[in-house]
C-alpha cells in the first residue's frame, strides 16, 4: 500500500506549534487527501478551527500517528479520542 493511501489518525503542527489531531477511515479518503483539504481550507481562510486558521498553512507540518485498516472508522476515532484525552492541555481542536 503506497504511504499516501493510509488511513488513521495525523497531527498537524502549526508554525507556531499549536497542534490538530484528526482521524481519516472510509472510503476515498487518505492521509494525503485530508492533508490537501486542510490546505486548502487554510489557504481559502475557511478551515473550521479558529487556533490552526490564525496561523495559516504556511510551515504546516502534518504526522501521521497511527495507521488503521482502511475503512475502520471505528477504530481510527477511538485512537483520535485516546490522542486527543491524552493531549488535552495543548490542543488547539474547539470540537472536543
Amino acid at each position: 500500500m503506497k504511504p499516501d493511501r493510509r488511513q488513521g489518525v495525523y497531527i498537524a503542527i502549526s508554525r507556531t506549534g499549536k497542534l490538530y489531531i484528526g482521524s481519516v477511515a472510509g472510503k476515498g479518503r487518505s492521509f494525503a487527501r485530508r492533508w490537501a483539504e486542510h490546505v486548502k481550507d487554510l489557504e481559502r481562510g475557511t478551515h473550521p478551527n479558529q487556533g490552526l486558521s490564525r496561523d495559516g498553512a504556511e510551515g504546516l507540518r502534518f504526522v501521521p500517528l497511527a495507521v488503521v485498516r482502511r475503512g475502520d472508522i471505528a477504530q481510527a476515532r477511538k485512537i483520535e479520542s485516546a490522542v486527543i484525552k491524552a493531549l488535552r492541555r495543548v490542543l488547539v481542536n474547539e470540537r472536543h
